[in-house]
C-alpha cells in the first residue's frame, strides 16, 4: 500500500504571533527532509545510439551505491538538523497560538467587563425612567410596627434577589421568602393587570407569587399597596 502525497506553494502554514510577526512553515518540509546527496543521474538524449546508450547505464549500475553507503554520518547530521529546525518552528507556533488565544480571551473579558460596568452605570431603562441596580428596601404602605420588611435586589441581565416576610400582593404577613429570580420590562399595560396603562417591571421570584410593580420615576418601585426605594448599591 502506497501513500500519495500532493503540495503546492500555498501548502503553507502560516501564524502571526502577538507582535504581528509571521511564522511560516511549508508542509513539505514538515513530512519531508531532502539532504543534499549528489547523484549521477543518465542524461538521456533520444540521439543516443544503442551502444551509447548502453554504455551509460553499465556506467550507472557499477556507480550505484546502496543506502548505507549513500547515508553518511555528514547526511545524517543533515537530517537531524533539518527536523530540529522544523520543531523549533513548530514550537514557536503552537507558543504563538497559544499567546494569541490567550491575548484573545483576555480582551473578550475586558470587554465583558467593560460592558457589565456600562450597564451597572446605565441603569435598567423602564420607559422614560431608570432604575439603578442595587438594593430597593420597602419604605411605605403598612405600620413600621407591624415588623413587616421587604428588599429586593435588582441585578444586570434579568436577574433580581427578594427577601420579604410579607405577602407582595396584598400585604399580611408571611414565612420570609428569600430566593432569587427573573424580571422583564412590560410597558404600558402588565399581564394580569388590565386597565392600568403604566411601565411595569414584572417580578417572577422562584419562591413566590408574580410581583408588578409600577416605575414611574427614577430608581422608584411601587404599586396601590406598598413601595421601594434605592439605597445604594
Amino acid at each position: 500500500e502506497s501513500t500519495e502525497y500532493t503540495f503546492s506553494d500555498e501548502t503553507v502554514e502560516k501564524v502571526v504571533d502577538v507582535n504581528g510577526k509571521e511564522i511560516m512553515l511549508n508542509k513539505f518540509d514538515e513530512t519531508f527532509v531532502k539532504p543534499d546527496i549528489k547523484t549521477k543521474a543518465i542524461k538521456y538524449d533520444t540521439t543516443l545510439k544503442e551502444k551509447e546508450l548502453k554504455e551509460k547505464i553499465t556506467k550507472q549500475v557499477e556507480d550505484y551505491k546502496p543506502v548505507e553507503k549513500v547515508v553518511t554520518k555528514n547526511i545524517e547530521n543533515q537530517v537531524e538538523k533539518k527536523v530540529e529546525e522544523v520543531e523549533k518552528i513548530e514550537q514557536e507556533m503552537t507558543k504563538a497560538k497559544e499567546e494569541v488565544a490567550k491575548k484573545e480571551a483576555e480582551e473578550k473579558a475586558r470587554k465583558e467587563a467593560e460592558e457589565r460596568e456600562k450597564a451597572l452605570k446605565q441603569g435598567l431603562k423602564v420607559g422614560t425612567h431608570t432604575l439603578k441596580y442595587g438594593t430597593y428596601k420597602y419604605d411605605l404602605g403598612f405600620d413600621p410596627n407591624a415588623g413587616l420588611y421587604g428588599t429586593i435586589e435588582l441585578k444586570p441581565n434579568n436577574m433580581f434577589h427578594i427577601k420579604t416576610n410579607f405577602d407582595q400582593s396584598g400585604g399580611n404577613k408571611i414565612p420570609e421568602m428569600d430566593c432569587d429570580g427573573t424580571y422583564s420590562i412590560k410597558l404600558n399595560q402588565p399581564e394580569g393587570s388590565p386597565g392600568i396603562y403604566a411601565d411595569f417591571v414584572v417580578f417572577k421570584p422562584n419562591c413566590g407569587s408574580v410581583i408588578y410593580l409600577e416605575v414611574s420615576k427614577d430608581n422608584s418601585l411601587s404599586d396601590q399597596w406598598h413601595g421601594y426605594s434605592y439605597t445604594g448599591n
